[in-house]
């Protein structure tokens, strides 16, 4: 038909969920709650997944150039670290005050609280992290 490619044209599809992507220009709004003291919202102790700009576009362009790869992948990391860890850190970098953050619900306290792991992603799309945790990738990020 004019409006669906042939099937001989049709390449099959591959899932990347990505898990939170930081990197310059994408943390301006974090720094300045910082900086401010504004309390800050969300479980510090939940677990947040991380992945730089940059290690998600190699994904993405590993991902591209597979012939045989499986239909999704975890693009993340190699270290999910707590919600506070995560702050503390970006707050040490930009000489701002330590984080606070408001009082949370017990359901909050359970929600998004997951660790995940990227060894899929590495080991069949054969991807090399620039940076692989945020120690390395939020000094990038925050340039």
């Amino acid at each position: 038909s004019r409006y669906f490619p042939s099937t001989s044209m049709l390449r099959s599809a591959v899932i990347l969920r990505l898990s939170g992507i930081y990197g310059p220009d994408r943390l301006i709004a974090r720094i300045a709650a910082l900086q401010s003291g504004e309390l800050l919202s969300g479980n510090p102790d939940a677990w947040l997944n991380l992945i730089h700009v940059d290690d998600a576009v190699s994904t993405v362009l590993a991902a591209a150039v597979r012939r045989q790869i499986a239909a999704m992948y975890l693009v993340s990391d190699d270290r999910p670290i707590t919600r506070l860890e995560y702050y503390e850190t970006l707050a040490s970098l930009v000489n701002a005050p330590p984080p606070k953050f408001q009082v949370v619900s017990d359901v909050e306290r359970v929600q998004l609280n997951k660790r995940c792991s990227n060894r899929r992603m590495r080991q069949e799309l054969g991807v090399n992290l620039q940076f692989p945790d945020i120690n390395t990738g939020l000094r990038n990020a925050t340039c």
